[in-house]
């Protein structure tokens, strides 16, 4: 293992480019995550407006917004959760002593919601 001036290692600090690497790599999935959520959720909403443009008698179906909203919320909590959990890592890795700590599990969370945004939606077109 060889030492550069100043006592740092270039294997020590070669791991961390490639934490750093990865961890931008992470935000970068989460951000086109987000914009997919949010892309569906304004989907739902301008499909509900057309529906009750285009239909005489109002039905459940146009109640989409509902469900959009809940899309792009998720989206924007989604991708606002994954800058925390970026910057909160890029600091450790900055420090001389980094502790790995077990990350938050930001996609099973954003799965756990999406299921049950599908199934408020699911229940509510049998209402």
């Amino acid at each position: 293992m060889s030492s550069e001036p100043g006592g740092t290692s270039t294997t020590v600090e070669l791991a961390k480019e490639r934490n750093r690497e990865a961890a931008e790599r992470t935000l970068m999935a989460w951000i086109r995550t987000a914009i997919s959520l949010i892309g569906f959720g304004i989907g739902f909403g301008a499909a509900g407006d057309y529906l009750s443009e285009n239909t005489p008698e109002p039905t459940r179906i146009h109640d989409l917004e509902f469900v959009g909203s809940a899309f792009i919320i998720l989206g924007v909590v989604s991708v606002f959760a994954a800058i925390i959990q970026n910057v909160r890592l890029l600091r450790r890795i900055h420090r001389s002593d980094f502790v790995y700590l077990e990350p938050v599990p930001i996609g099973l969370i954003t799965a756990i919601l999406l299921l049950l945004i599908g199934l408020v939606g699911l229940l509510w077109l049998q209402l």
